[in-house]
């Protein structure tokens, strides 16, 4: 099985680099900086757990880096995840929630967890246990957030073909490419998207 989606690898690499960046400091490693509106808007977005879960459930994401590729997730308001990763045809399936950082102070985090047959195969780990993020980070990454599953994710266990590593790939692509018609001019991203080359 695939790897999970903002992976431990993503997590351990980025975090710190994206607080510093979401605090103001410039970015680096190709990582930019939000604009000041994009701050107090994803700050807004990760206050507290319950802010970070209304934004987040029953929306579908697309992630990109250049160490795992164009990841989609669906996240769903029950507290469950379904995950394609380059190279797989069949979802990871998963669980998601937000809570209070344990470290005081910080703000609400995204947490995840997939199946124990999962394999990130980026940090050469398993799945099984919980995974967590700054809720500003995850937000901050998404390339695309879009309300519902237009994807049809939830109910399509195996996809018709395998996405590519290493591409940056739109929803919109993604659902010509399946034949899912398109996707809603709804993105919730409204920020320039980090381009994912960390």
């Amino acid at each position: 099985m695939g790897g999970f989606a903002l992976t431990s690898y993503i997590r351990q690499s980025m975090t710190a680099l994206i607080v510093l960046v979401l605090a103001g400091c410039s970015g680096s490693h190709g990582v930019p900086a939000p604009d000041p509106a994009t701050r107090d808007l994803i700050n807004q977005i990760a206050a507290t757990p319950e802010s970070l879960a209304a934004f987040h459930a029953n929306t579908t994401h697309r992630s990109f880096s250049k160490a795992h590729g164009t990841q989609i997730e669906y996240l769903a308001p029950d507290g469950r995840t379904y995950l394609v990763y380059p190279g797989n045809t069949r979802m990871v399936l998963g669980e998601w929630k937000s809570r209070i950082s344990p470290r005081r102070g910080k703000p609400a985090e995204m947490c995840f967890r997939y199946g124990q047959n999962s394999y990130n195969p980026v940090t050469k780990q398993r799945g099984g246990s919980w995974s967590c993020t700054p809720g500003r980070v995850y937000t901050y990454l998404a390339q695309e957030i879009i309300p519902g599953d237009p994807l049809n994710m939830r109910n399509t266990r195996t996809l018709p073909q395998v996405l590519p590593g290493g591409t940056n790939i739109s929803l919109a692509t993604i659902a010509k490419a399946i034949n899912r018609g398109p996707i809603p001019d709804t993105d919730k991203v409204q920020w320039s998207p980090v381009q994912g080359n960390f």
